[in-house]
């Protein structure tokens, strides 16, 4: 890790204990997590630790004083790292928000933005150039792509070798196999390398007076180091005799010759002697 052995985190502050498990359980995924249920620990936290953050999201309602200072503590700590400030209703100054550097959602936006937001932030990461992660961003609003999906389509761009990008992941070989050949078919390219020039071309889009250049070395912290957890396996499937029996069952109704060549076995077949 560049940044040193400190773990990036998300910083949460969500109050309502059902918001802040959904949003645990949604940021887990993809990375470590401080969660925090009121705005005072939040802004000792932010203020007393030198721990670099993926991104700051903040849920909570009202849209008093405290918050503003909260967000301006927040940027203070960590300028470039995305923040997100979730309410119940749109807030009487949203200017004051964009300020800080910050977006807004209300909680019956659709769950996308969520997604993009997340993506920009880990594109961020694993990059460190703004220029690419709204590039990434803008494809994954085009394509519907999932927050992994940007990561790697930002990925993409870094001249990592395999086996890097493997242990970064935190996943086997098979899997960033399966995962870049999905990818590809999405973006219709042929190779990680055509996708990269792909996504540094539009992030020449996005870039105002500066170029994004193509690093000699991955700066940003990859999935392993951010301690995001892995994704659960599916439950292994129960086989049945009453399963296969009924499945013959129908497959010799759609086949007619089928049956009688059963029926016709079934009758020479001897039969069975029962004891008492």
């Amino acid at each position: 890790m560049a940044r040193g052995k400190t773990t990036p985190s998300y910083l949460l502050l969500a109050p309502d204990p059902a918001r802040q498990a959904e949003w645990m359980h949604r940021l887990r995924r993809h990375g470590a997590v401080r969660a925090f249920d009121s705005i005072e620990a939040a802004k000792a936290e932010v203020e007393s630790s030198r721990r670099p953050w993926l991104s700051f999201i903040v849920d909570i309602d009202g849209d008093g004083r405290s918050i503003h200072r909260l967000l301006k503590s927040m940027r203070r700590a960590s300028p470039d790292a995305p923040g997100l400030l979730v309410m119940e209703t749109p807030p009487r100054s949203p200017e004051a928000i964009e300020e800080v550097g910050f977006r807004f959602l209300t909680r019956d936006a659709p769950v996308a933005e969520i997604r993009y937001f997340l993506g920009y932030g880990l594109a961020l990461e694993v990059t460190r150039d703004p220029h690419i992660a709204a590039a990434v961003e803008q494809m994954g609003r085009q394509m519907a792509l999932t927050v992994k999906q940007m990561e790697l389509t930002a990925l993409a761009a870094t001249p990592l070798a395999r086996d890097t990008l493997v242990e970064g992941l935190g996943v086997s070989h098979n899997t960033v196999k399966t995962r870049i050949r999905q990818l590809l078919r999405i973006h219709q390219e042929e190779t990680m390398d055509t996708l990269g020039k792909t996504v540094l071309r539009a992030a020449l889009a996005h870039a105002t007076g500066a170029s994004p250049t193509n690093v000699d070395v991955h700066t940003g912290a990859m999935p392993a180091e951010r301690k995001a957890l892995p994704r659960p396996k599916p439950a292994a499937k129960k086989s049945s005799k009453k399963t296969t029996r009924t499945t013959r069952t129908a497959a010799s109704a759609k086949s007619p010759g089928r049956a009688r060549k059963a029926s016709r076995k079934a009758a020479h077949r001897p039969a069975r002697r029962r004891f008492r």
